[in-house]
Parts: C-alpha cells; sequence; structure tokens
C-alpha cells in the first residue's frame, strides 16, 4: 500500500506514519513492529472508514449473459405466382417447407419442394381429393397454345384416316381381309 493512502486512510501525519514503518527496537524482538501497533490505536479511523487492507476493483464494468440475440435469415416461403398469372418457362410459382402444393401439369418440384414452371403459360391452382380421402392441392402450368400432344398420340389424325381408307376399300370388296 502507498504511503499516502495509508495517510489518507488512517487519518494521521505524515511524519508519525513514517516512524511506524521504521524496525522494530531491540526490546521488542521480530514480530510486529511496536511503534506501528501505538500509532494505529492512537488514531483509530472512525466507524465505516477504509480499512487499511487493500481492495481489488473492477477495471471494467461486469456485464450479465444473455441466451437471446440470435436469427436466422429469412427464407422468402410462399406463393410467388397467383392462379391465371403467365410465367416463363423457369419461374419459381411456390417456395415451400415440405408439400404443401404439389406438382402438377408442366410443372417441376426441386430438391427442396420449390414448384417451378416447366412451360411458358398461364398458373392454375387445383384442388383434388386422393383415393384414401386426402384433399391435396396441385398447380398447373396451361402451356400457350395449348397443351401439347404426347408423342405417341401425335400421328393419331394419320392413324386414324388410315383405317378409315382401309375399311372403305374393305367394304368396296377391293380388298379382301386376311383372316386365316
Amino acid at each position: 500500500m502507498s504511503r499516502r493512502l495509508a495517510q489518507q486512510v488512517a487519518g494521521i501525519g505524515f511524519s508519525s506514519l513514517s516512524r511506524a514503518f521504521q524496525p522494530a527496537g531491540p526490546s521488542l524482538g521480530a514480530g510486529f513492529p511496536g511503534p506501528l501497533l501505538e500509532v494505529l490505536s492512537q488514531h483509530a479511523p472512525p466507524a465505516g472508514a477504509w480499512s487499511l487492507v487493500q481492495q481489488r476493483s473492477a477495471t471494467k464494468k461486469a456485464m450479465g449473459s444473455t441466451q437471446n440475440g440470435r436469427d436466422s435469415q429469412p427464407k422468402h416461403l410462399g406463393v410467388k405466382k397467383s392462379g391465371g398469372q403467365g410465367v416463363v418457362a423457369g419461374n419459381i410459382i411456390v417456395r415451400q417447407r415440405g408439400t404443401r402444393f404439389y406438382p402438377g401439369d408442366f410443372v417441376g418440384m426441386g430438391r427442396d419442394h420449390t414448384l417451378f414452371a416447366l412451360k411458358d403459360g398461364r398458373v392454375r391452382f387445383e384442388t383434388r381429393f386422393t383415393p384414401t380421402g386426402f384433399q391435396r392441392k396441385y398447380v398447373h402450368v396451361d402451356p400457350n397454345g395449348g397443351a401439347p400432344l404426347h408423342p405417341a398420340l401425335a400421328n393419331l389424325k394419320g392413324m386414324i384416316e388410315g383405317l378409315e381408307q382401309r375399311k372403305r376399300e374393305i367394304m368396296a370388296g377391293k380388298l379382301e381381309t386376311t383372316r386365316q
């Protein structure tokens, strides 16, 4: 402890304090310095005053901890294109967690269940019941210019014309049937 602090705490003069820190005389032996004990007993501090025991004070104000203060980034989920709205192939129609909406005609589903358009057209929402009785919502894209035919059915008109021609020939007797 510094001498100036000890002087302020004890309220005693500097000269008597310096005498108190003198080594003990030969009569007192090698224990606690006798003159210091005399000075401290004569000049005892008033009640509630600082003691000579040094106290350590904090160098930084204590702060409490908190368990809050974290948050995740927004995910921007929901319907992005409403029913009747035009879409271009690749447009996101619905961002979702799980399958709240199911993909219908010309709609694809990403691995995070995002629904997107496979063809240019207009969005259409539909509600259907499954065979087990569950209600499901489907999202369709009605392509511009109508839906294309399946490749197996693309030559349907030619096939029908060919069958009608064969029927006429059979009826006219020009062609014999090849039954065995």
